[in-house]
Formats: C-alpha cells, sequence, structure tokens
C-alpha cells in the first residue's frame, strides 16, 4: 500500500489479491477499515484493532483457499518442495541431533519441530509455522547458517536451537495491544540452558565476524 499523510489531496493506493474481487461487501469493509488504521499514527487501541481485521482478513482468504481445489494443489505442491529442501546437516554440524539431545534434556522430548540450516550464507535464525502436505501446520526452526562453523561446538549451536524451541514453548503474548516475545518466563527459562554463557559469549564475539568474512 501506498499513500501521502496529510493535506486535502490525502489518498492511498492498495494492491490487494485478486482473491478480493470475489470477497463480498462486509470483508470489502474491513479492507478498507484496515487501509484507514494503517495511514493513521499508531497507538496500542488502534494496534489491537488492526490486529483484529487482519485475523478475520486472513481467515476469509483461508476458508476461500480451502474450498479452491487449485490453489490447495498449488499449495501442496510448495509445502512438498519446502520439506525437501530441508537442510539440517552441515558442514560440521548435524541439527537433527542436537535437536534431539535438546528436546530430550529440556523438553521430555515433547517438543516437535523440524530444523534446517539458513538457505543463504549468515541468515537469521527463526521460529515459524509451515503447512505440510496435507495442511498439518508444524514449527520450523530455522537457524544462522554461520553457526556451522568449526569453532562452535555443540554446546555452542545448542544454545541457539534452545532458544528457537522456546518460542515453542513460551509462544509469544498480547500486553497492552504490544506483541512480547522475550519476556520474563522466556528470558528466566533461557538461562537454564546449561551452555547459556558460553553461547551467548559465542554469539557476540565470534558469530559477527563469521558472517562479516562469510567463513566456514
Amino acid at each position: 500500500m501506498e499513500w501521502r499523510r496529510g493535506g486535502v489531496g490525502s489518498e492511498a493506493i492498495l494492491r490487494a489479491p485478486k482473491i478480493f474481487g470475489e470477497a463480498p461487501d462486509e470483508i470489502l469493509q474491513s479492507l478498507a477499515s484496515w487501509v484507514r488504521l494503517a495511514m493513521q499514527r499508531k497507538s496500542p487501541a488502534r494496534r489491537i484493532e488492526r490486529q483484529a481485521l487482519e485475523t478475520s482478513l486472513h481467515a476469509w482468504i483461508s476458508a476461500r483457499h480451502a474450498v479452491d481445489g487449485h490453489t490447495q494443489k498449488l499449495l501442496r505442491g510448495r509445502a512438498a518442495r519446502k520439506i525437501d529442501r530441508l537442510d539440517p546437516r552441515g558442514a560440521y554440524h548435524d541439527l537433527d541431533a542436537i535437536l534431539a539431545a535438546v528436546n530430550a534434556e529440556y523438553f521430555e522430548g515433547k517438543l516437535e519441530a523440524k530444523i534446517t540450516w539458513s538457505a543463504r550464507w549468515g541468515g537469521l535464525s527463526t521460529q515459524t509455522m509451515a503447512k505440510d502436505e496435507q495442511g498439518k501446520p508444524y514449527a520450523l526452526l530455522t537457524i544462522s547458517r554461520g553457526y556451522d562453523h568449526k569453532s562452535a561446538s555443540a554446546e555452542i549451536v545448542g544454545g541457539v536451537v534452545y532458544h528457537e524451541c522456546l518460542h515453542i514453548a513460551v509462544p509469544p503474548q498480547f500486553r497492552d495491544g504490544r506483541r512480547v516475545v522475550h519476556g520474563r518466563e522466556f528470558r528466566q527459562r533461557e538461562k537454564e540452558y546449561r551452555f547459556y554463557e558460553a553461547w551467548r559469549k559465542w554469539h557476540a564475539e565470534k558469530l559477527p565476524g563469521i558472517i562479516r568474512r562469510g567463513s566456514t
């Protein structure tokens, strides 16, 4: 969306997916409300209202996709290719083995997730949700490829794996309209990792240089 703020000539240009061409009036009204909120200055109340509208709009899009055979075929193929591209085995570390060890020690082996190295060099470490070929959601942990380095022990890599696992065990919360990702419980549990200090030291002192040099 593009817009100019202020003045009599304020206008917005919204490029919406084609699917909205089939949307009922109430969905189009919700989309228009979202546009108006997006153009206004941010506030906790407006953020909550926008999130409610986005939830409603995404639910409508998902419902439309669920009954469209062609869309479902495309989504299944995309999901299968994404799983096939997962790359947990690096030059120095096998993420599957590290995840299994972290899961057994800190989550009683009950945490369910798939794991991969980042597609590009360096990359970010993230926890996201994806869907398999059958539409079943799964947690996907992506670990910065900078950690696949000879100076990083399995315990060091385990630190970032444990951190991303915690995002599943301690999901984000909304407080006063604000999304809190690393709250008090998260930070407390993060320090329960046995090699926490060593991991944070390596992350701060070694990782930036490794990524900057592109060194493996």
